[in-house]
């Protein structure tokens, strides 16, 4: 099937119209189907970056603790630049996972079984352009933030379709926001009514956000308990390369990557959803369904 195609003639897809419990259930089906790749590829991502956090605080840390630390100009130059990168590195895997979920979600969607080699190509593909609108989107949300707080959340709600749109739709940058929010407040019942789809995206955001934070909390009960304990001990972090930590570093180490890489298997849960919604849009307002129904129609062969 060519790039870009959303299904093959006459096969059959999971398009309609869903309240938020049925794109919930719908997620969590999603993830239970595909637990086993999704796991491996996201496990493999929290280990990545775990790594790549640790190494941020060692360079940070170990360079603001030497005694033989550059401190005129080009030293911290330097250390900028380390640091942008190792952050553009960090994003450009939650980018990257991103897109991957995305389609893994539209194979479920449309009842496809593209294999994961391609699925990972095609992601790779649009890293770059889910970088730059992944940083437009932040200036927009921090600027927003600023701004008394509720432009930023309103900018959260309009965009929050944007990363979706960047693979989907071969979007990208303000054209991928644009499309976000004509998505979310130009479609559908407007207003302070309930099934909006600006209310519904803010709902979803709410639940995946206070899920995330729960999954956090779990894996992180190791660190959170020893830090109970030593606090309540009396004793002080103690400094090791990564910077004041309660562990020392033989154990901070192996815990960190441990604890990031089973958040990664859950990784994919507060992502899943976001297709669904895209999807579900597209369907209720824009009529997808029926346009790939009249499709099919066209490409049926004519009657004797």
């Amino acid at each position: 099937m060519p790039e870009g195609a959303l299904a093959a003639p006459g096969a059959a897809h999971a398009l309609r119209p869903r309240g938020i419990g049925e794109i919930l259930d719908f997620s969590f089906r999603v993830y239970r189907r595909r637990f086993r790749s999704n796991a491996v590829v996201g496990a493999s991502l929290g280990l990545a970056l775990a790594a790549l956090g640790l190494l941020l605080q060692w360079s940070v840390f170990g360079s603001l603790m030497s005694p033989t630390r550059d401190t005129g100009l080009p030293g911290a130059l330097v250390l900028i630049g380390f640091t942008l990168t190792l952050y553009v590195l960090m994003l450009a895997g939650y980018v990257f996972f991103f897109q991957y979920i995305c389609l893994t979600v539209e194979d479920e969607m449309f009842g496809r079984a593209t294999p994961v080699r391609e699925m990972l190509g095609r992601s790779a593909r649009r890293v770059l352009p889910g970088i730059w609108t992944s940083f437009l989107l932040a200036l927009c949300i921090f600027g927003g933030l600023v701004l008394l707080v509720i432009p930023g959340v309103f900018a959260m709600i309009a965009f929050c379709l944007a990363s979706a749109v960047v693979m989907l739709e071969n979007r990208s940058g303000p054209d991928a926001l644009s499309r976000s929010g004509e998505l979310i407040f130009r479609r559908g019942p407007g207003g302070l009514d309930l099934t909006a789809n600006w209310f519904r995206a803010f709902a979803i955001g709410l639940l995946m956000a206070i899920l995330n934070y729960v999954f956090v909390i779990v894996v992180s009960l190791p660190t959170i308990i020893v830090m109970a304990v030593t606090v309540a001990q009396g004793r002080e972090p103690g400094i090791t390369a990564f910077g004041p930590q309660f562990l020392p570093s033989h154990v901070l180490v192996p815990l960190t990557l441990l604890q990031q890489t089973v958040y990664g298997v859950f990784l994919s849960i507060p992502m899943i959803p976001w297709t669904i919604l895209y999807y579900d849009i597209r369907t209720r307002d824009e009529g997808l369904d029926l346009m790939l129904a009249a499709e099919d129609l066209s490409r049926a062969p004519a009657a004797p």
